[in-house]
């Protein structure tokens, strides 16, 4: 049996089931690349803590200092809540805020030094997305995705009842999927990192 469901990242138009969560939603691998694709649906994300919501920007923002570089570039974030635009603002980023739907050269005014798609990529469905970002980042740019991983050691100890299952991802990227589709819309040198906390469980590139 197959999910009638075409793979984001490679294409193939069906996958094979793999798992059924508890509350009953569909998970199927694409057969050609591996990749978890999510049924329809879904739920909502969980209201994380008051203590996680705080934190969140601050060690987003560490990842960028530690990997790119202190603030004072044009910064696109795409997707993210207010708190961390804020943030980006304080630490000397010029930050333009913007839903992924919008993102084309024609909405926006020249080149970014860093991109930010923080738990944005799972959720859409959009495959040109990557390649047109490309476009907006500047020679010396970095771009940031974080994702669900499937194969971190929460996800697979915890199997079908892994929360993240229950959200509406429409696919789960681990790290060689991350490399497909930034190697397909010719990102450059890529790095890696897992990041397994509370409340989380991604790799981020």
């Amino acid at each position: 049996m197959t999910m009638q469901s075409d793979c984001p990242v490679c294409g193939e138009t069906s996958t094979q089931p793999e798992l059924s969560t508890a509350s009953g939603r569909s998970i199927g691998r694409c057969a050609a690349c591996g990749v978890r694709v999510g049924a329809e649906g879904g739920a909502e994300p969980e209201r994380i803590s008051a203590q996680l919501a705080a934190e969140r920007p601050a060690w987003r923002l560490e990842l960028i200092r530690q990997l790119h570089g202190n603030g004072g570039g044009r910064l696109l974030d795409l997707g993210a809540d207010a708190a961390f635009a804020d943030a980006a603002r304080c630490a000397g980023w010029i930050v333009t805020r913007m839903d992924p739907s919008e993102v084309s050269r024609e909405t926006l005014d020249g080149r970014y030094d860093v991109i930010t798609l923080w738990d944005v990529l799972g959720r859409l469905d959009d495959s040109g997305l990557l390649g047109r970002l490309r476009g907006l980042l500047s020679e010396d740019g970095s771009i940031f995705v974080l994702s669900p991983d499937p194969l971190a050691n929460k996800a697979r100890s915890q199997g079908k009842h892994w929360e993240l299952l229950e959200e509406r991802y429409r696919i789960y990227l681990n790290r060689h999927a991350h490399e497909r589709m930034l190697s397909d819309a010719s990102f450059g040198r890529l790095r890696h990192i897992l990041m397994e906390r509370p409340g989380f469980d991604y790799v981020i590139t």
